[in-house]
């Protein structure tokens, strides 16, 4: 394959010191013309190791497949064994030709997965391959939808809290002025309120407590001038009397022999 100018990896084998290779041939060019064949042989422990470690999920896997399609690396050692080519699934097949980004298929157990491919851009074209379950994946997606309904019912709940919190602080002072307003209505113009704030609501007070004082001095001057007519109308009453008694005193010497004047 190589010397026709392909470039060839061939199916896992197990060496003398029982560990997996694979033989990778690549041809190379000089001057425009083929050269030669570059081969070797790779031990795949290090990348089997690696693919183990790796975990999509609770049960996700993910594994290296060869351009071909061939299984190069998987959890499952039993599929590289058998050389086994994820060309012969058509769910899968499109995965590689990259005619779909992600395919949902079955298998034989009845099992629904999920699986996405990418490609890894090496001399050996290969590529990686993330399997999970598609219960799995809704069960992420039915969480998430869980935690964002979870994050808005607490959003509201905040912005409820905040808002009353709000409501509060502006409905404290209205009800203050509300009280003064009684107050001032029942005619207790002495008493006053300092101002909550130096915003509307703070002017708003200052505004109040001028409006009392303006109030109060009206009332000093109705006061004083129904007292001055109350003055003058006792003034005029008692003159009237005390002139009745100046007559009486004057004509007294005259009459005090008269008893019926007297006895009146």
């Amino acid at each position: 394959e190589a010397i026709k100018g392909n470039r060839f990896i061939s199916p896992i084998r197990i060496g003398e010191d029982h560990l997996p290779y694979v033989r990778v041939a690549i041809p190379y060019w000089q001057a425009g013309k083929k050269a030669g064949v570059l081969l070797s042989q790779v031990n795949l422990r290090g990348i089997w190791n690696i693919v183990d470690k790796i975990h999509i999920g609770e049960r996700g896997i993910l594994f290296l497949i060869a351009g071909d399609g061939l299984v190069i690396a998987h959890p499952d050692r039993r599929l590289v064994f058998k050389n086994v080519n994820i060309k012969r699934y058509p769910a899968l097949r499109s995965l590689v030709s990259r005619s779909e980004d992600s395919v949902e298929f079955q298998t034989r157990k009845g099992k629904r997965y999920l699986a996405s491919y990418v490609p890894v851009e090496t001399l050996i074209p290969m590529g990686i391959i993330v399997q999970i379950e598609t219960s799995e994946v809704y069960h992420l997606v039915h969480r998430m939808k869980t935690l964002i309904i979870l994050v808005f019912c607490f959003s509201i709940l905040i912005c409820t809290a905040v808002s009353f919190f709000l409501a509060q602080r502006l409905v404290r002072p209205v009800k203050s002025l509300q009280r003064w307003s009684k107050k001032i209505a029942l005619g207790d113009f002495d008493y006053h309120l300092p101002p909550k704030s130096s915003d509307e609501i703070g002017r708003l007070f200052i505004t109040f407590k001028r409006m009392s004082e303006r109030l109060k001095t009206a009332r000093e001057r109705e006061r004083l001038a129904v007292l001055g007519e109350m003055t003058t109308s006792i003034s005029h009453k008692l003159k009237n009397s005390i002139v009745s008694l100046k007559t009486f005193a004057q004509i007294l010497p005259q009459r005090k022999q008269n008893e019926h004047f007297m006895e009146r």
